[in-house]
Formats: C-alpha cells, structure tokens, sequence
C-alpha cells in the first residue's frame, strides 16, 4: 500500500533521484523497508531500490514489539549507540549484504538477529522507532543528522 501511494503521488522517481544525488535521506521502520528492492510483506511488491535488499517476514517471534539493545558494527553511523536500547514494533525484516548493515538486534528465544540498520552513502534505514526511544533516540537523531548535514 505505501509503495502505491508512493507511486500515486509520483514520489517514487523523486525519492530515488534524492538518494542518488547522495543527498541525507533517513527512512523509519516501513520508510527503511520501502528502501529495499522488493518485499513479501502482504503480496510480493517492488521497493524503492535504493539499498539492495528484501523484506522478509521475521516468522519466530511473529512480532518483534518493545525495547532491545542494538549491536552495532565497527565503523558503523550508530558507532555511539552500541548496546544501548530502542524501542521497535514490527514483523518483517530487512535482509541484505553484510556491507550495508550498520547494526543488528538479537530477538526471540533463539536471539535470531534481524538487522536495526542499514546505510547506503548518504540514505539510512533504522527499523526500530527513534522517535519513541526517548533520550537514547532524540541523542541518535542529533548524532544523526551532524554526520548527514
């Protein structure tokens, strides 16, 4: 559906013309999915394209919802953020190459990684919700946005 509305309001060309011009782009949760190239979220649809990859159900546990520590990678835009915890709420995950992943989360009983974030030049996916992070997201946007602007 958000591909379509995308489509609808002619924002598709705009959003992956904007991310080519290696202008600072950050996509949150479904923003950060529709960054990929395809997903099997509902019906198997195309991304934006923008970072190589697929959306793929997290299938155990079916919901990955509430607070979890984020594992972050060497040299990575989160570099500040290792093992500090953020609040997510979905059910699909991003599977791409380990060249684009920025930071993972171990989740369920089995600790499945899914991947927190992912950053391509100057566009950055963050499947958890900054927003509702409290002091740890407001630090993350700030830290953020100084590496992007």
């Amino acid at each position: 559906k958000a591909m379509e509305n995308l489509k609808k309001y002619n924002l598709i060309n705009y959003l992956k013309g904007y991310a080519l011009d290696n202008r600072p782009l950050i996509g949150i949760c479904l923003g950060m999915q529709l960054f990929a190239e395809n997903s099997t979220e509902i019906t198997n649809s195309d991304g934006l394209g923008i970072i190589p990859g697929i959306i793929e159900p997290i299938n155990y546990p079916k919901w990955h919802i509430g607070w979890n520590n984020i594992d972050v990678s060497k040299d990575s835009c989160l570099e500040a953020f290792n093992k500090l915890e953020v609040y997510y709420n979905h059910s699909f995950s991003y599977n791409c190459s380990k060249q684009f992943i920025h930071a993972t989360s171990n989740i369920g009983n089995e600790n499945k990684s899914i991947v927190a974030c992912v950053k391509k030049n100057n566009t950055i996916g963050l499947q958890f919700h900054p927003e509702k992070s409290q002091t740890v997201g407001l630090s993350l946007f700030e830290n953020l946005f100084s590496q992007l602007l």
